[in-house]
């Protein structure tokens, strides 16, 4: 593997992830309330496609370089649900991105 190879390789290891899930809730006999909250933060090195050729001859090259992608999500979400009769059941949801 080359210099330039292997400086780029050092790269993928600096990928990060963030990931927060929390969720709180409330029930009693006829109804229920949830909200839950999601946040995540990723910022991926190296995560490209390669075409078959390159990696045939080298599963370790790099073919794009930079080669990143940063996303983010913020979501929260409120459920809410009502027993209105013992079959029927009212059931409402909202969320935000």
């Amino acid at each position: 593997m080359s210099a330039d190879a292997r400086s780029v390789r050092s790269h993928i290891r600096g990928a990060r992830r963030r990931h927060l899930f929390t969720k709180l809730g409330w029930r009693n006999a006829g109804s229920s309330l949830d909200l839950s909250m999601t946040h995540v933060e990723a910022d991926l090195i190296g995560n490209g496609p390669a075409p078959v050729q390159l990696l045939a001859s080298d599963r370790e090259a790099v073919y794009t370089h930079p080669d990143r992608t940063r996303n983010a999500l913020n979501s929260v979400a409120l459920t809410a649900d009502h027993r209105l009769r013992e079959l029927l059941v009212e059931q409402r949801a909202r969320q935000l991105r």
